[in-house]
């Protein structure tokens, strides 16, 4: 992978960025919606306080 020098850093450096960066993003709200739609209909079935 030497067409480009360095590339292999900064493809390192953007996917730990990413990964850094994902729980403020809208895909992981989106995924995390359904878990906590789950919980919150467990919590109401056991008439529980959130």
């Amino acid at each position: 992978m030497h067409i480009v020098p360095g590339i292999v850093y900064f493809h390192a450096l953007l996917g730990l960025t990413l990964f850094v960066l994902l729980p403020f993003t809208y895909l992981f709200h989106m995924a995390y919606n359904f878990l906590a739609i789950f919980y919150a209909v467990r919590r109401r079935m056991a008439r529980t306080i959130a």
